[in-house]
């Protein structure tokens, strides 16, 4: 399994403990056990249907957090990009 770096924390809202000038640690404490996965990143004000292309999929940390963002595996939407109930 490939290791993940800092650099596939952009733009999670956590990625400021990644900053070396950190006082804390200097890491974000999910890094070193997250696994990377492809999952549709779906603004929290975009109304449906959402897109449900296997090409939308954008891999990131199963830990990343992006403020005004869910990110949901394909198989929650439909054909026609509708949550499945």
């Amino acid at each position: 399994m490939r290791k993940i770096s800092k650099s596939n924390c952009v733009g999670c809202q956590d990625n400021y403990y990644n900053y070396e000038n950190n006082s804390i640690s200097g890491e974000c404490w999910g890094l070193k056990s997250a696994k990377l996965v492809k999952k549709l990143d779906i603004p929290i004000n975009m109304s449906p249907p959402y897109s449900a292309s296997k090409k939308d999929l954008i891999k990131r940390p199963d830990c990343y957090k992006r403020k005004g963002y869910c990110r949901v595996n394909i198989e929650s939407l439909d054909s026609k990009g509708y949550w499945v109930r």
